[in-house]
């Protein structure tokens, strides 16, 4: 039996969407968690800033405050840093599935054009064959028109 590449290809191809699906669950995922942890800090940098402004807070715990603002602000940047990067790794990779998915299109309509292809030659060489047999009759559409 003759390969068919271009079967071999779609397997390929449904391969690579498989991948790629993958891959966009794990940066979706990674994305969650990035967001997560910006909200968090975020979360905890209002509670803070809330109870050193509260008016009975102590100068003691403003000050606590205030040296510990700038280190979670640190943070806070650094996290949204990571959340940046993650999204646009999501953004990659839904652009590599639609890519690896256009891929698997293409090709499935190739083999299906290739497909049709093939079976309309053989329709016209089966109908090539019937034209050129003689009739079945033996001359009988003959000797009716002799006879009128």
């Amino acid at each position: 039996m003759a390969r068919d590449t271009l079967a071999t290809l779609i397997k390929v191809r449904r391969l690579a969407c498989d991948d790629a699906q993958r891959k966009l669950v794990k940066a979706l995922t990674d994305e969650g968690r990035a967001e997560k942890i910006v909200h968090e800090a975020e979360r905890t940098i209002a509670q803070e800033l809330e109870i050193a402004s509260a008016p009975e807070s102590s100068d003691a715990v403003v000050e606590a405050f205030g040296a510990w603002l700038g280190g979670a602000r640190r943070q806070l940047d650094g996290a949204r840093r990571i959340l940046l990067e993650r999204r646009a790794e999501t953004v990659r990779m839904r652009a590599e599935l639609t890519a690896s998915r256009t891929a698997l299109e293409t090709v499935e309509t190739l083999h299906e054009q290739r497909r049709q292809a093939a079976k309309r030659a053989q329709e016209r060489g089966a109908q090539r064959e019937l034209d050129d047999r003689p009739p079945i009759d033996g001359g009988l559409e003959r000797e009716m028109t002799q006879s009128r």
